[in-house]
């Protein structure tokens, strides 16, 4: 059987951005966009993100951003 994997292009993430999930390319700027956009469990933010968990080793990671930031929330007006 094959599996099909929606992979995101490396040149796509900022310089500043820290990989989350080394399977997927998932950068933590990205699973953040996913919890803005309502996902509160890792599945839903690899849903959010057309992927989903391959090894696991980053949901431990995923949990603890989904954790410091309420689903929803505006990246943006993170500082105020």
């Amino acid at each position: 059987m094959r599996a099909v994997i929606s992979r995101i292009p490396i040149s796509d993430a900022a310089p500043d951005d820290m990989y989350v999930c080394l399977c997927n390319a998932l950068t933590d700027t990205q699973i953040r966009d996913a919890i803005a956009g309502g996902a509160q469990r890792p599945k839903e933010v690899y849903a959010a993100c057309n992927c989903n968990a391959q090894c696991g080793c980053c949901t431990g990671t995923m949990l603890s951003i989904i954790r410091e930031q309420p689903a929803g929330a505006d990246q943006a007006s993170g500082g105020d």
